[in-house]
């Protein structure tokens, strides 16, 4: 696969330092801050791009539908992958003070196949024709952050009650399966 994008350079593979920044939101009218961390698979410079490529082995998707609909609370379509990889794009150009960088998605499973060839310079696509890419994408980055911020306010608002989710194949991988017995 990398063989089909070079050259580029190879910034850094799973940096152990850990990204860490602030993210700051608003709990019951008071300002408040929570720390992100993230290590991130690979970065790398392709043709004066910063890129974040995350790795995923399982049966990950390159299409998500709206940036809404991966934080519905038991969306059945959400993409995880996409969430994961756009937060580490965040924390990087956080950490950096950078902005343009490029969230990549590499699935193993299809690495070397004509899909994945196919897919070689697509970040994300959002419906079935959209690549993600320049204004778009900034746009899709600027849409989740505010998403982020939304869920993570909830998260530490006490004033909302926690309901477990309905849909239990969310709970399949879940570290607290054993604590709520679904």
């Amino acid at each position: 696969h990398d063989e089909l994008i070079s050259p580029f350079r190879l910034i850094e593979l799973e940096n152990k330092k850990d990204y860490h920044t602030s993210f700051f939101i608003d709990v019951a009218g008071k300002p408040a801050s929570v720390q992100f961390k993230a290590i991130i698979d690979r970065v790398d410079d392709l043709g004066g791009l910063t890129r974040i490529v995350d790795y995923k082995t399982g049966a990950d998707k390159l299409r998500f539908h709206s940036v809404a609909q991966l934080f519905e609370k038991d969306g059945l379509k959400s993409n995880k992958a996409m969430i994961q990889t756009l937060f580490y794009t965040y924390i990087y150009q956080q950490v950096h003070g950078i902005k343009g960088v490029v969230p990549n998605l590499y699935l193993v499973k299809s690495l070397g196949t004509k899909k994945q060839a196919e897919a070689a310079n697509t970040v994300f696509n959002q419906g079935s024709k959209n690549q993600l890419e320049a204004e778009l994408l900034e746009s899709v980055k600027t849409e989740f952050i505010n998403f982020l911020k939304l869920k993570v306010e909830e998260i530490f608002n006490a004033d909302i009650p926690f309901i477990q989710t309905e849909v239990e194949d969310n709970c399949n991988y879940c570290p607290y399966l054993s604590i709520c017995g679904k």
